[in-house]
């Protein structure tokens, strides 16, 4: 029998780090991690798993990085579906060009 005193309610099991590491393996951003664990606000309860158990795939730099990479793979397909109409031909910054 394992004596796991007051304050272990207050840590997130070792399980759930590992579900964490294994959701930001195949998930494309935060929502799908929480769907695919259930758990919420994954971005907090990784970095709390980090200093518990110290996994390095949930350090903050990675999951920083992680979240970095999965953004611009997001921003970056809806920058290629854009059409050229969507485009201003030349930019104005705000400003009225004069005639």
């Amino acid at each position: 029998m394992t004596w796991r005193g007051p304050y272990a309610d207050d840590y997130h099991s070792r399980d759930t780090a590992l579900a964490l590491i294994e959701a930001m393996k195949t998930a494309k951003d935060w929502r799908e991690v929480t769907a695919m664990t259930g758990i919420e606000r994954p971005q907090i309860v990784a970095d709390q798993c980090f200093m518990v158990y110290g996994y390095p795939e949930l350090d903050p730099v990675e999951v920083a990085r992680w979240s970095a990479q999965t953004t611009m793979r997001g921003g970056m397909s809806k920058i290629a579906q854009a059409s050229p109409a969507e485009t201003p031909a030349r930019d104005t910054y705000g400003f009225t060009p004069r005639g």
